[in-house]
């Protein structure tokens, strides 16, 4: 049975309406949908992505102090996001925001965060792409400064910031969606490029490019692509 707060026309709607209709909300918008059964395939992946958001969890339960908890919450409050389809703001709670660092922290080969990030937010990190022979190369911009600002200092113990390289790869004149998208690689963000070989001419080569800090900063994805002639 569907349930709703009043008023009724305010939108604020969830559940059955009969056996074939639901109601849903998405980023604050109700819409109906038909009733479907769900699939759970339980993929290698999906399996993999359950089991890191399983291990964030625990961390945030039984390894962070309640002190570490609430300097989380306070750090989600400051983060102002937009979303991209309602233009609302958008502001994630404490849990989400350190699950999301620690399972960033731990695909990267890092330790995950006990504390939140300090300092103002880093900038997205932009690509140059040039065939090179039989491949591509990309490259990024390797000065440390630039991202994190001027006054940025890396702690000798601090592992260095890497790069993560995800690609989708469609006809030339296919724009990919994010779903496409596939991690190609981590690389240390000082090592400045990466060489993909080979590559395919007629081919639309997508890249979300994000760097991963020690710290757990989530950084914002920038977005580039090259079609190979």
């Amino acid at each position: 049975m569907a349930k709703h707060r009043n008023p009724l026309q305010s939108g604020n709607v969830s559940g059955k309406v009969d056996e074939n209709r639901v109601f849903a909300t998405l980023r604050g918008q109700t819409y109906s949908k038909r009733y479907v059964v769900p699939k759970q395939p339980n993929t290698k992946a999906q399996k993999e992505t359950y089991a890191r958001m399983s291990w964030a969890m625990k961390l945030w339960q039984r390894w962070l102090t309640e002190e570490d908890r609430e300097a989380w919450r306070g750090y989600a409050r400051k983060r102002k996001r937009v979303d991209r389809l309602t233009g609302a703001d958008v502001r994630a709670p404490g849990h989400t925001v350190f699950v999301g660092s620690a399972i960033q922290c731990k695909r990267a080969g890092f330790e995950a965060p006990r504390k939140p990030p300090s300092g103002p937010e880093p900038q997205p990190v932009g690509l140059d792409l040039a065939p090179k022979g039989k491949g591509l190369l990309i490259q990024w911009d390797k000065d440390l400064s630039a991202i994190f600002g001027p006054a940025y200092k890396a702690h000798p113990k601090d592992p260095l910031p890497k790069v993560e390289l995800r690609m989708a790869v469609t006809p030339a004149w296919v724009r990919p969606y994010e779903s496409l998208f596939r991690t190609l690689a981590f690389i240390p963000l000082s090592k400045g490029q990466y060489l993909l070989n080979p590559v395919q001419k007629g081919k639309r080569y997508s890249f979300l490019t994000r760097v991963i800090s020690s710290d757990g900063h989530i950084f914002r994805p920038s977005f580039n692509f090259l079609i190979l002639q």
